[in-house]
């Protein structure tokens, strides 16, 4: 099991809708080293909203093992999420994306449909990075 993740918050991009979904990285922040246990649906939201300046979390998703992406909306969901991470044994990044209200929604699988080892460092493409003082800012 996987003792501790790297949850990265992905924000402030674009999604492309094409014969995949990508999305255009712009910014992250990091929780490094983070208990997979002590995730929580409202504390992701909450992060989004209070540090990253989203007026509301629409939708939530994360990313699978090949380069899916999921759809995640409650605690129960967050559950099947650490179940899929309790089967690896090395530290992880969970990539997460929010879509913020206001925003069209993402049309993406529910995270119960997953049935794979979590994931694979996805590859978005980046078109700007955050400076550290934006994010001594948040």
């Amino acid at each position: 099991m996987a003792e501790k993740v790297d949850v990265v918050f992905n924000y402030g991009g674009k999604w492309v809708f094409t014969s995949q979904l990508t999305y255009l990285k712009k910014m992250t922040h990091l929780w490094e080293g983070y208990d997979p246990d002590l995730l929580s649906y409202i504390d992701i939201c909450s992060e989004y909203t209070e540090k990253l300046g989203f007026s509301k979390v629409k939708q939530l998703l994360c990313t699978g093992s090949f380069g899916e992406y999921y759809l995640v909306e409650d605690d129960a969901e967050i559950r099947t999420l650490q179940t899929a991470l309790s089967t690896q044994s090395d530290l992880i990044k969970l990539q997460l994306f929010a879509i913020e209200e206001g925003e069209s929604i993402v049309l993406a699988l529910d995270i119960s449909q997953h049935n794979e080892p979590f994931p694979a460092t996805v590859d978005t493409l980046t078109y700007g990075e955050s400076s550290e003082e934006e994010e001594d800012e948040m």
